[in-house]
């Protein structure tokens, strides 16, 4: 990312000395699994008297209509229950802006495709490794984003000058790296029970 250009994650804006945040708990509608909790730590409690995604997803829009590029950490992922949750309206904005996955970057040959260990690329554990400080807590859209972008930030003499290209570049690593794993799949199939 260039100096000075104003980056922009799904709702965290980091725009130097007048940085904004957008973060705030959804309630989804349904109990949330255990497993889930286990993760992110948000209880059922946590979220029953948040709004749900339709009665914020306005301003939720109009926030990413003014940006100028989406940074994020395994987008496809946040990007299909978006997609799934809020339909054309989340196509339309997000058309032609840069998605810049700091995942595909972290899993490429130039930053941590050989690192080693359990969890070596999960978000906390790579921005332990590169030192990138984290504001909040962990599994709160706001403070991932935050360290997604800190993790491009840090990195981005790995990646291409300007921004479509950054893109293009990470949208290959990404393929690459699931083409990588649906050929370790076919030779390690699950062992039956």
């Amino acid at each position: 990312l260039k100096s000075g250009q104003r980056a922009h994650v799904i709702n965290y804006v980091y725009g130097g000395p007048h940085a904004q945040r957008l973060g705030m708990l959804i309630n989804p509608g349904r109990p949330i699994p255990p497993g889930a909790t286990a993760v992110h730590r948000i209880r059922n409690e946590d979220v029953a008297a948040a709004p749900p995604l339709a009665e914020i997803a306005g301003r939720f829009l109009q926030r990413v209509a003014e940006v100028d590029i989406l940074v994020g950490y395994n987008i496809p992922f946040d990007f299909a229950i978006l997609d799934r949750q809020l339909g054309e309206a989340w196509r339309q904005v997000i058309a032609g802006k840069p998605l810049l996955d700091a995942l595909a970057l972290v899993r490429s040959h130039r930053v941590g495709a050989f690192w080693k260990g359990k969890g070596r690329h999960k978000l906390g554990n790579v921005a332990e490794r590169l030192r990138v400080h984290r504001f909040g807590k962990a599994h709160r859209a706001s403070s991932d984003a935050q360290v997604a972008l800190g993790i491009l930030y840090d990195q981005s003499h790995q990646t291409p000058p300007c921004e479509h290209c950054a893109q293009q570049w990470l949208d290959l690593v990404a393929e690459q790296d699931r083409e990588r794993f649906e050929a370790w799949k076919a030779n390690n199939p699950r062992p039956q029970r």
